[in-house]
């Protein structure tokens, strides 16, 4: 059995799983694995009720840090799929409104409630886009602000870099980001992580300079 029809028989499971950690980790192996062979084409994206069930075993039973990317990676695919649902229903409308105006065409057109549920896609695109946007600027706030508190000041910068670069970000979520939505995306970050940042270097100036406390009294950014 291929590594995509075991994710499809476990996401269409009748009985709901509450997932333990091991399982949490072993979803995103699984799912990593199918990306990485050769028979998955590279410009598809995995079957989108695949990347739900995937989501839901790292959003419970509790929510892993740790696997903050992965759930940002996961999401943006679900915007991805969003995205094209609103591209085909407007694309629908226009044409049943194009065939409408044309008596001559034998064509089947789009019932009233057709309609009512195709419009009620584009019409809540910019609230769907607001809600993609928000989630993926406080998440990535939530994992700089805990790899901050860690042991290794790598990992931070690793990952500060990865969410905030410019230019050749790695990140799913930045390439599909238009040049104002990323400039807003960088600014609320940095200036959020940037109080936080001081505020944990103002508590260390206060307390016993040892420890981890004497690494954040000793450092300086932005």
């Amino acid at each position: 059995m291929d590594l995509i029809h075991r994710l499809a028989l476990r996401a269409q499971e009748s009985t709901p799983v509450t997932p333990s950690q091991d399982t949490q980790e072993s979803v995103i192996k699984i799912l990593d694995s199918v990306l990485a062979t050769e028979e998955y084409p590279s410009d598809h994206a995995p079957p989108l009720d695949i990347i739900v069930y995937a989501l839901n075993n790292i959003l419970r039973p509790a929510f892993l840090p740790e696997l903050m990317s992965d759930f940002l990676h996961l999401f943006t695919m679900v915007e991805f799929y969003r995205r094209r649902v609103v591209e085909k229903a407007s694309l629908a409308i226009e044409m049943n409104t194009f065939y409408s105006d044309n008596s001559q065409a034998n064509v089947v057109l789009l019932d009233d409630e057709d309609k009512r549920i195709l419009k009620s896609f584009v019409d809540e695109q910019k609230h769907g886009r607001r809600i993609f946007l928000k989630v993926i600027k406080e998440c990535c706030i939530q994992d700089l602000e805990r790899l901050w508190l860690m042991d290794s000041n790598v990992d931070y910068w690793v990952r500060c870099h990865e969410y905030l670069s410019i230019r050749g970000s790695p990140v799913t979520f930045r390439f599909g980001l238009t040049d104002k939505e990323s400039e807003d995306f960088e600014r609320g970050v940095i200036l959020k992580l940037k109080d936080f940042m001081y505020s944990t270097m103002q508590t260390g100036e206060q307390l016993p300079r040892k420890g981890w406390v004497a690494r954040f009294g000793s450092l300086r950014v932005f």
